[in-house]
């Protein structure tokens, strides 16, 4: 298993971390966001990706209390894309 953080940001109600994954989700490596409280528990993960190899790069708040994150996905031949997604923040399992 190989799980790595890239970023976190200071949320109003918590931390949200970003990063890759390859002991959950959906293809060998997904690209991953993890809410935590001020005190560190885990108030919800959840997995970005297909069969490629995704990444969660950073992660910023948005102005109405979401996250935006930019990322990437690398398919079986090497090519690479750019992707950027936002969630609302809420529990997102």
């Amino acid at each position: 298993m190989e799980d790595e953080a890239y970023s976190i940001v200071k949320g109003n109600d918590g931390y949200v971390i970003g990063g890759i994954t390859n002991s959950s989700g959906f293809g060998q490596y997904d690209a991953w966001l993890i809410k935590t409280d001020f005190s560190g528990s885990v108030e919800w993960n959840h997995t970005y990706g297909d069969s490629s190899y995704d990444v969660a790069h950073s992660v910023v708040v948005t102005a109405y209390g979401g996250y935006a994150f930019p990322g990437s996905t690398r398919d079986n031949m090497g090519f690479r894309d750019f992707w950027v997604a936002k969630i609302n923040g809420v529990n997102e399992e």
